[in-house]
């Protein structure tokens, strides 16, 4: 947003990375839609299912699900690699966090 650079990708890679995708791509960044608000998006409709008392059947407003029946591995599986994957970044992090002190001592 400011210019700045994240993860090493300045804002200029971005825009190149950007106009090589598709136009359905271009049509969704064009409104502030991204794979990221996506995933946000699927991970907030598992939580309403683990909350709300339609967890066990998909409800009336889910077009093409409505009435079925939530399979047990669908809400578990995305939180078990979201678990995995944090567990392995924490842990990275404290690895690297004393090394990166102690190094630059």
């Amino acid at each position: 947003m400011l210019g700045g650079s994240a993860l090493g990708v300045t804002a200029e890679g971005r825009r190149e990375a950007g106009e090589a995708g598709s136009g359905m791509s271009h049509a969704l960044s064009s409104v502030g839609i991204d794979v990221t608000v996506l995933a946000a998006a699927l991970g907030v409709f598992l939580l309403l299912g683990l909350l709300c008392p339609w967890g066990q059947v998909f409800p009336r407003w889910t077009p093409a699900l409505s009435g079925r029946r939530v399979p047990r591995l669908l809400p578990l599986v995305p939180t078990w690699v979201g678990g995995a994957a944090l567990s392995l970044y924490g842990t990275a992090l404290v690895v690297y966090a004393p090394l990166s002190a102690w190094w630059r001592r």
